[in-house]
């Protein structure tokens, strides 16, 4: 079990290192242009659903995903389950970053959104929690 966990920890480092040198070199952060806040016009104000439903969405999905493991099954079942539900989470977050990337209004909020992917990286405690959580 630990191994697996370690494999998903290098996953989710990976995810999170590739989104900052996206934004490092594509996004030029390094010249700290992104503090320079413009006026957002009212169409413009539309694309911060986007992070705001990816969000919502990773996290309905990732629930959704670990309802699915049976308490009575094995730890490697639900190692199994709980890192199908991570990756796929972490997926629907990865898409709004890169897309937030080419916006240069909303930098700001793709850096955002790569803190929030770093923050609900896994171990073995919020593995047990998060089953629990949803199968009571």
């Amino acid at each position: 079990m630990e191994q697996k966990l370690k494999v998903l920890r290098i996953i989710h480092l990976a995810l999170i290192g590739q989104a900052l040198f996206a934004y490092f070199f594509l996004g030029e952060i390094d010249k700290l242009g992104f503090l320079d806040f413009k006026e957002v016009e009212g169409p413009a104000y539309m694309m911060l659903f986007i992070p705001i439903g990816a969000v919502f969405a990773s996290d309905f999905l990732y629930k959704n995903l670990l309802k699915k493991v049976d308490r009575n099954s094995t730890t490697d079942h639900k190692v199994q389950h709980y890192m199908v539900a991570c990756i796929l989470r972490w997926a629907v977050i990865e898409g709004p970053i890169f897309f937030l990337l080419f916006l240069e209004d909303f930098i700001l909020v793709g850096l955002m959104l790569i803190g929030y992917l770093a923050f609900i990286g896994p171990s073995k405690d919020k593995m047990e929690q998060d089953i629990e959580s949803v199968n009571f």
